[in-house]
């Protein structure tokens, strides 16, 4: 059966899941920082290469725990 890999681009993280598409059993997750800065009060921002950099890492690390073979489709969420 084919995986299927999501992504969750967070306030203060990114979180990545691989499931098995017949019966939804999770085949390996993963999850990384990626902290906003508030350089002024009530302002919250976070650098996109930030969220990139996330996304390798967590993917980096599915990839070498074996989870990413079968991937054949990926949905991507976030805040913004």
């Amino acid at each position: 059966m084919p995986h299927l890999l999501g992504l969750d681009l967070g306030t203060t993280g990114v979180r990545g899941a691989v499931i098995e598409s017949g019966d939804g059993s999770i085949v390996g997750d993963a999850s990384g920082p990626c902290p906003y800065e508030a350089p002024a009060e009530g302002w919250a921002e976070i650098d996109a290469g930030a969220w990139w950099r996330a996304v390798l890492a967590v993917c980096g690390r599915l990839r070498d725990a074996g989870a990413l073979a079968r991937v054949e489709a990926v949905g991507v969420t976030g805040q913004a």
